[in-house]
């Protein structure tokens, strides 16, 4: 049943002034990863033609068919419903073609498949049914919900309403460079000119002597999760004066200066490109509401300390903590405590994520840190002569993270506060990649591993962040998590392990977002093109949180698979008849063919050869679809293990295959419409078939899928129980004698000349097995000829005569050579009749046999 509740309330929107909603921007409809419609969703285009009913493609025995041109140039189509079955359809025309469906139904078929994603515009106002494998190279928008039983890869963009599939059935290859290059005939914006909106960011502990940083960041959206990627400039402003003007790609840090102490207002103005909202300001990692309190305060006396970036839960020590003032002559910072020890409070705070996963916390000198000013840590520091303290600094996660020092002046020094802090980026040392399923894995890394998945088929690899452990240590799978680690565009990858020198194929996923979660793990959907073991790739960014102190390696997988073809299609097939229109059994007829290893996309898997190639193949055959499996009559195909190379096991000229005939002395037949086809075993465990069955030998049902067809049909032949029969002949020495001669065939209930056989050829000259009654005498040569051994419609004539110089006179009993498909179970030596004998008869010469109707003959005088 078909939902239809959308499509009503569509239908009312649409009765609504279509500008009260304004036009939303296509970057806040369609996001990576895909995550559903947000708010407001897209509305169709303006002026819609009117619907032109069902847009049907399906198969039709071995060609597609689709009730209207499939070949769209750009503009809208208009539709009731659409129909795809069996098959790849829709051809674009270098700009984008926008399609409308209340409903879309699709069976084990491509959409564009050979066209750019942003010329083909999907939209589904009310479901989207898929069943078996589809995949869209497009841009698709779905109002309601997409019912899935299958595979289905998005190549493009997808938003849905009733949410994105998840699992490893549904594949979302997200590229959103596409919103800028699709044409959406006003339905939404395209991708935003300039950034969601531009962010300074500080720690609010400055000192007049020295400089404070400042960080500068465009984002693409509102989280900052995804950097602005085109170049950017701002004018940094300082109490509304211009302090300096950034140029930047994604973020820069500027210094800010202020040596007279006291507070400062910061902001940002001409922006390039001018942003869609309004620039953000984060004190210590903290939103202010308001811009105008965008304040930073310079104070002359504090402390300066660095806290460089590093590696989780690795120690980092003999870190350098100041107690400083400004100076009243330089405006430098010089040291303020000298040869003393103070208690100097501490405490840390999460600057990204904000909001952290885990509590994990700093630790000063072995000590762990609070996370409130006002329950701070207090550590007792030994100031040397330069006004210098030492401590050791760790943090076992990932992020960034401020670590704030105070000191509450007492006694002489009452009224003395002096304040510091310092952020740093603490980095995972590396990723652990792992296959999602336990029987992934392929330690062999060869053929002999069991079968995983097919090429083209999802499954779910594992990314985990993880902290240091050792210097020495190059597995990181086994050491402890980092669950507030979050990176964007980690580049994911590929290594072929087995086949050696095999072709490496492509991945189904090449980038993800890498999500800070409680778990530390991140499932990311994958999958490969070819056939063969590999280990799947992890490479994040070099830079990470702003910081490039450390380049976190490439991870690898263990070695996964074994991946397996999905299909078997079969091409470039031929089956000729050997004699004119039909063939006789036992002759051998001319079949060619190809079979191409695919995987779920349309990819021949070129890995598909030696150790890892296991299919064979065979004919089967029926007539006339009567039920009646008549294929262990055909020959074998040459078709093995050994028979693939780059994907292909090809059967050409060279072979001749054959119908058998039944067992002797049976005939049997005609069989006009034998059906011949071809079916492959994986020998993998029965998940890789023929592609687009449509024929099956043992039933008499109509085959219609791949749930109850396993072969491809190649042709239908007509085959035929032949033999030759030759006729006795009678006449005088001194004459030619005509000896009639028949190509026949079995016609089910008796043998009849084959009219249709005028191919057939014979030897028709005496061997010498011929015998003669009365024997031969000195002289006496008897030859037989047909002028040239061909039969015409079913016949031929031999002709007998003496030839020596005495003429012979008697009976010369002869068989006639002929191919092993006609002869017959003609038992000439009464004790053999199962064995097949070539066709004989008899040449009387120099006696008259008369006619056949007179019983008694007499000579009478004049």
């Amino acid at each position: 049943m078909r939902i239809n509740s959308v499509r009503i309330l569509l239908g009312l929107l649409l009765l609504l002034p279509t500008l009260a909603h304004g036009v939303p921007q296509c970057s806040a409809i369609f996001t990576n990863p895909a995550t559903g419609i947000n708010n407001p969703g897209m509305l169709p285009s303006t002026g819609l033609p009117s619907k032109q009913g069902t847009f049907i493609c399906q198969k039709q025995g071995k060609s597609t068919f689709c009730n209207r041109n499939d070949n769209f140039n750009p503009g809208d189509y208009n539709f009731t419903n659409g129909d795809f079955d069996k098959g790849s359809y829709i051809d674009t025309n270098g700009a984008t073609t926008r399609l409308y469906f209340d409903d879309l139904y699709m069976k084990n078929s491509d959409l564009n498949d050979y066209g750019k994603a942003e010329d083909l515009l999907v939209f589904v106002r009310g479901n989207l049914y898929l069943s078996g494998h589809n995949s869209i190279k497009g841009i698709l928008y779905v109002e309601g919900s997409i019912s899935m039983s299958g595979n289905a890869t998005i190549n493009g963009a997808v938003a849905v309403s009733g949410g994105v599939p998840s699992g490893g059935n549904f594949t979302a290859n997200i590229d959103l460079s596409l919103l800028n290059k699709a044409d959406f005939g006003g339905m939404c914006g395209g991708a935003p000119s300039g950034p969601d909106h531009y962010r300074l960011s500080f720690s609010s502990q400055a000192l007049s002597c020295k400089a404070q940083k400042i960080s500068l960041q465009a984002c693409s959206n509102s989280s900052c999760s995804s950097p602005f990627a085109s170049a950017t400039s701002v004018d940094l402003t300082k109490n509304a004066a211009v302090y300096g003007s950034q140029s930047f790609t994604g973020s820069t840090s500027v210094d800010v200066w202020h040596g007279v102490g006291g507070t400062v207002t910061l902001g940002l103005s001409n922006q390039s490109p001018v942003a869609t909202n309004s620039y953000r300001c984060y004190i210590d990692g903290n939103l202010v509401t308001d811009n105008a309190n965008c304040k930073l305060t310079y104070a002359e006396s504090g402390f300066i300390f660095d806290v460089p970036d590093k590696l989780a839960n690795k120690p980092t020590g003999n870190i350098s903590i100041s107690a400083v003032k400004t100076s009243d002559e330089t405006l430098q910072c010089v040291p303020l405590f000298s040869k003393i020890t103070k208690n100097v409070d501490f405490w840390s705070s999460y600057i990204n994520p904000i909001t952290p996963i885990s509590g994990q916390a700093i630790t000063v000198n072995n000590t762990v840190m609070s996370k409130l000013e006002s329950a701070a840590t207090t550590l007792a520091l030994a100031f040397d002569d330069t006004g210098k303290a030492n401590i050791d600094v760790n943090y076992p996660d990932a992020g960034k993270m401020q670590l704030d020092a105070k000191y509450t002046g007492t006694g002489d020094e009452q009224g003395l506060v002096m304040v510091g802090s310092d952020q740093f980026v603490s980095f995972p040392v590396g990723l652990c990649v792992m296959p999602e399923d336990n029987n992934a894995k392929c330690s062999a890394g060869d053929s002999s591993c069991n079968r995983y998945k097919k090429a083209g088929e999802s499954f779910n690899v594992v990314v985990q962040g993880k902290a240091w452990e050792s210097d020495v240590d190059t597995d990181y799978c086994d050491n402890i998590n980092t669950p507030n680690y979050g990176h964007n565009e980690v580049t994911l990858g590929h290594q072929l392990i087995a086949p050696s020198g095999g072709v490496l194929g492509e991945v189904g996923a090449e980038k993800y977002n890498h999500v800070a979660q409680t778990t530390n793990s991140n499932t990311v959907s994958q999958s490969v093109t070819e056939v063969g073991v590999f280990k799947f790739t992890a490479d994040p960014a070099s830079t990470y949180l702003g910081s490039s102190f450390y380049d976190i390696p490439l991870a690898a997988s263990p070695n996964i698979g074994r991946f397996v073809p999905d299909r078997f299609v079969v091409s470039s097939s031929s089956v000729l008849p050997s004699c004119g229109s039909f063939t006789y059994m036992d002759q051998p007829f001319g079949l060619t063919l190809t079979l191409s290893a695919f995987n779920t996309g349309t990819y021949t898997t070129q890995n598909y050869q030696g150790a890892f190639a296991k299919a064979g193949a065979s004919l089967v055959g029926e007539n006339a679809n009567d039920g009646v499996d008549l294929s262990g009559r055909l020959s074998v195909l040459p078709i093995d293990a050994s028979s693939w190379a780059l994907g292909e096991a090809n059967v050409g000229l060279s072979y001749q295959a054959n119908f058998s005939r039944t067992a002797p002395p049976s005939a049997d037949g005609p069989f006009s419409q034998l059906a011949i086809g071809v079916q492959v075993f994986d020998n993998d465990g029965v998940v890789s078939f023929i592609a687009s069955p449509d024929m099956r030998a043992d039933s008499s049902d109509i085959c219609v899928d791949s749930n109850n067809c396993n072969a491809k049909q190649l042709s239908t032949q007509d085959l035929r129980h032949g033999r030759v029969v030759m006729d006795n002949t009678y006449g005088p020495e001194n004459e030619i004698l005509r000896m009639p001669t028949y190509a026949q065939y079995w016609n089910g209930s008796d043998w009849i000349t084959n009219i249709d056989d005028s191919c057939t050829h014979v030897s028709d000259a005496l061997d010498g097995t011929e015998i003669y009654a009365p024997s031969l005498t000195a002289g006496q040569t008897v030859t037989r000829s047909d002028g040239g051994s061909l039969v015409s419609g079913g016949q031929l004539i031999l002709l007998w005569q003496n030839s020596g110089s005495v003429a012979y006179r008697g009976q010369v009993t002869a068989p006639l050579q002929v191919d092993g498909w006609l002869k017959w179970y003609w038992n000439w030596d009464q004790v053999s009749p199962t064995q097949l004998y070539e066709p004989r008869a008899s040449a009387f010469l120099g006696r008259y046999r008369g006619h056949d109707r007179i019983i008694y003959w007499r000579e009478v005088g004049q």
